[in-house]
């Protein structure tokens, strides 16, 4: 374990999985957002807030690589579409 992390912390996340931080601020600075220490089986021991509307604690390392791997399918289906479009205008003209 982190040796940042005191030992009640440490009880605390291996009974419920996760460990109330603070109240901060967010970045649109509309409201505090409760943060909470929580462990991702990838990426170790992370800090995040909860998200959705079931109020999931979701590793934000895992949640950016999620958002980079559809935006980078979003582009792929995008440039598939525009072949496709390109090939269908070429068939149209051609007959």
């Amino acid at each position: 374990m982190d040796p940042r992390i005191n030992l009640i912390n440490r009880l605390t996340i291996m009974l419920k999985g996760y460990v109330y931080l603070e109240d901060r601020m967010t970045s649109d600075g509309k409201s505090p957002l409760p943060f909470y220490l929580f462990k991702c089986p990838e990426h170790g021991y992370v800090e995040g807030y909860p998200q959705g509307y079931d109020e999931k604690l979701l590793c934000p390392q895992c949640l950016e690589g999620l958002r980079k791997e559809k935006e980078d399918q979003e582009r792929v289906d995008a440039l598939l579409l525009d072949a496709t479009n390109e090939s269908i205008r070429s068939l149209t003209i051609e007959t």
